[in-house]
């Protein structure tokens, strides 16, 4: 068994990372950071184990930069045909 002294949070405790958090029994719950953990219906205080952090526009994998030259305004998306586009002849 590993030496850690990493301790979870405690059901009361003010929230330090917005995210997912699940409880021992895995009722899952998204808190905002500066919020209290809540006590669980079951178990009462319990301990809070964070599974993800919070998702946003910043993570969709899409690039805006212009430098990469694919940002597109409605002009430019008008221009480009689709790929498989029968010619008008």
């Amino acid at each position: 068994m590993a030496n850690s002294k990493n301790m979870d949070p405690v059901s009361g405790e003010k929230v330090e990372v917005s995210g997912v958090y699940e409880t021992e029994w895995g009722r899952e719950e998204y808190l905002e950071r500066g919020e209290t953990f809540p006590a669980d219906v079951m178990l009462g205080n319990t301990e809070w184990n964070m599974i993800q952090y919070p998702m946003d526009e910043q993570h969709t994998g899409e690039t805006l930069n212009p430098r990469f030259g694919n940002e597109v305004n409605e002009n430019q998306a008008s221009k480009h045909r689709t790929r498989h586009q029968k010619d008008p002849d």
